[in-house]
């Protein structure tokens, strides 16, 4: 037997803030969010504070990236909470992974230490694909419906909408950011993949050795031979990760870095899912060769 909930508003606690937009977007005046992660912070892992346990204790929804993005602080949370609504298996435990269609770079054998900080399900920044964002929206809205009842219809309506933007501006940045196909970069961390996959372009190699761990003298001095010989456009890295390796990189190449968003609120001027992908594709588009 299905469970509805009836609330006058939806208590949400959300992990990202694109988690948050998105959710507000399609929930509007009836749905209360709280945020865990600011737009500034590493979303791998956070400090966890026991004003989050207050928060998560009164949720009637949690929902989150997945793909164990969060699994250094997450179930901690979820436990400490003891929070019947937002166990796994519940109504209320919404993984937004489940919804995309196919994820990437899946590690089919053992993991090991030497691999790094990797995501064995996964890449898990599967949110720079705004075709996700559309699957995603579809998903999260039919949820909610099921979770609030007497507002579906609103909930109907802001997620029809959400979704034909989404499309409209997918469809305007395929055509725009054409020139974008077959252009090489180098990334700090592989954030990134799922854009390079709906746009085209490709990273020939990235600043960490394995994800989580600091590039050696030895790395930087290979990467600088590969940036050279393969025709790099741009070197990239985000607010959260330390600028000294991509700097000096820069300056033995001559290519130059940038710092990208990750998410919204990053930047000052990056206040929606639309603003984050323009600000990186029209970044991109601009880089030489």
């Amino acid at each position: 037997m299905t469970t509805i909930f009836l609330f006058s508003t939806l208590k949400i606690f959300v992990t990202l803030p694109w988690i948050g937009w998105l959710t507000k977007e399609i929930g509007g005046d009836k749905v209360l969010v709280y945020t865990l992660v600011d737009g500034r912070s590493d979303p791998h892992n956070i400090n966890t504070k026991p004003s989050m346990i207050v928060e998560i204790k009164k949720a009637d929804v949690l929902i989150y990236n997945g793909l164990d993005l969060e699994i250094a602080y997450l179930p901690y949370l979820i436990e400490r909470s003891g929070n019947p609504k937002i166990m796994p298996g519940q109504k209320g435990h919404i993984n937004l992974s489940k919804f995309i269609p196919e994820v990437i770079e899946k590690i089919e054998s053992p993991v090991t230490r030497a691999m790094g900080d990797v995501h064995p399900f996964g890449n898990p920044h599967y949110h720079f694909d705004p075709l996700n964002l559309i699957y995603i929206t579809d998903s999260l809205t039919k949820r909610l419906q099921e979770l609030d009842y007497k507002n579906k219809e609103i909930y109907i309506k802001n997620g029809e909408k959400l979704k034909k933007e989404l499309s409209d501006s997918l469809n305007i940045w395929l055509d725009r950011y054409s020139n974008l196909k077959g252009k090489k970069f180098v990334s700090y961390h592989k954030l990134y993949e799922y854009t390079a996959k709906r746009f085209g372009f490709y990273f020939v190699d990235y600043i960490e050795p394995n994800p989580g761990i600091p590039p050696s003298a030895h790395h930087i001095k290979n990467l600088v031979d590969k940036i050279k010989s393969e025709g790099v456009s741009l070197i990239i890295t985000s607010v959260y990760y330390d600028k000294k390796a991509p700097q000096k990189i820069s300056e033995l190449t001559g290519v130059d870095y940038v710092v990208l968003p990750h998410d919204i609120n990053s930047f000052d001027n990056i206040k929606n899912y639309f603003d984050l992908m323009r600000e990186i594709l029209n970044v991109l588009n601009k880089s030489k060769k």
